[in-house]
C-alpha cells in the first residue's frame, strides 16, 4: 500500500464521529497485519504532514500516535515503548 493509500485510510477514519477510536482501530489492524510499530507511527506522521493544526481531528491523531509510541504498559497497543532514536533512525 502506498503512502497515499495510508493517508486516505487515516483521513477517512479521522472524518468519522469517533476519530480517535477509528484511528486506533486502523493502527491495531496494521499491527495485526505485521506492520512494525515504527512503520505504523510513521504512517501517522505522514498524515500530520498534510494536516493543518486547526483540523478538528488533529489532536486525535496526536493522541493515537501516543498510543502507538507508548507501549502496552502505558496503555498503548504495542508491547514496548517506541524510542525517539528508533523513529529518527527509521526516517533515514
Amino acid at each position: 500500500m502506498s503512502n497515499n493509500a495510508h493517508i486516505l485510510d487515516l483521513l477517512q477514519a479521522a472524518a468519522t464521529k469517533d476519530p480517535y477510536n477509528n484511528l486506533l482501530a486502523i493502527a491495531t489492524k496494521w499491527k495485526n497485519e505485521g506492520v512494525t510499530q515504527v512503520d505504523v507511527y510513521l504512517r501517522f506522521t505522514d498524515l500530520l504532514t498534510c494536516t493543518p493544526t486547526t483540523a478538528a481531528y488533529y489532536d486525535h491523531v496526536l493522541d493515537a500516535m501516543d498510543e502507538i509510541q507508548c507501549g502496552v504498559y502505558n496503555g498503548g497497543i504495542y508491547p514496548t515503548v517506541l524510542s525517539n532514536e528508533e523513529i529518527s533512525s527509521a526516517k533515514g
